[in-house]
């Protein structure tokens, strides 16, 4: 599934400066760059590909089917944690923007 984050204007340059690869590094141990996107491996994210774009934060993610609910739990609270600090906004924020159409 493939979504469009936006982005805080503060965390913007950071991430285009090499602060993305710098999160992925600190939250995943199994992640590879492949030009200008990082592809990790976690729990249920087999894989969770993830890219700057045009000042959004692109995610695709391929979920794996065949793991447990408490595998399932950790990928989503990683995949929030990831996203909080890439995008600089929490959950509720995110939503609040899908909503109105934002982003």
């Amino acid at each position: 599934m493939l979504e469009a984050f936006d982005v805080r204007k503060a965390n913007v340059g950071k991430l285009a400066s090499g602060g993305l690869n710098g999160i992925v590094a600190g939250m995943f141990s199994d992640y590879t760059a492949e030009g200008e996107k990082i592809i990790i491996r976690f729990g249920a994210l087999q894989p969770m590909t993830v890219w700057l774009e045009n000042k959004k934060l692109c995610v695709d993610i391929v979920t794996d089917k065949n793991v447990d609910s408490d595998t399932v739990l950790k990928s989503i609270s990683m995949r929030n944690k990831f996203l909080e600090a890439a995008t600089g906004y929490n959950a509720k924020e995110r939503l609040k923007r899908l909503k109105k159409g934002e982003g």
